[in-house]
């Protein structure tokens, strides 16, 4: 697959890291994309570490909203499995769009990680 959905969790440890520019050179030419959801988790963060605004101004990271039928069908799917009060909201978001664009999610949680192998966003262990 060419394009690689990114949670909040792997990208905060990268930009907190000081290292977002390893993960440039891991993605290479393909797509990384995150989804709005996990826009607003990383502007919520960026308070309190200041290394993840680089995360909202790289260029190479495509920002996208949940916008077709599918795609809002499947967050809610996912949704309903994952997302308590506000937590796991990105995680729901990044499974529904790998899941319908197609492409592979890359998250940290153990049970979207579940989740997205039994959805088949993620490889096999």
């Amino acid at each position: 697959m060419d394009t690689l959905i990114f949670d909040t969790g792997p990208l905060s440890c990268f930009a907190r890291a000081d290292v977002l520019g390893v993960l440039k050179v891991v993605v290479g030419d393909r797509r990384a994309v995150v989804p709005e959801a996990v826009v607003t988790e990383l502007e919520r963060g960026v308070h309190l570490h200041s290394r993840l605004q680089t995360v909202l101004d790289a260029d190479w990271i495509e920002h996208r909203a949940i916008a077709t039928t599918a795609e809002a069908k499947a967050f809610a799917r996912f949704a309903a499995r994952l997302v308590s009060g506000d937590r796991n909201v990105g995680e729901a978001a990044v499974l529904a769009l790998a899941q319908t664009v197609p492409a592979r999610a890359v998250v940290d949680d153990r049970a979207a990680c579940a989740l997205a192998r039994k959805a088949r966003t993620l490889p096999a262990r």
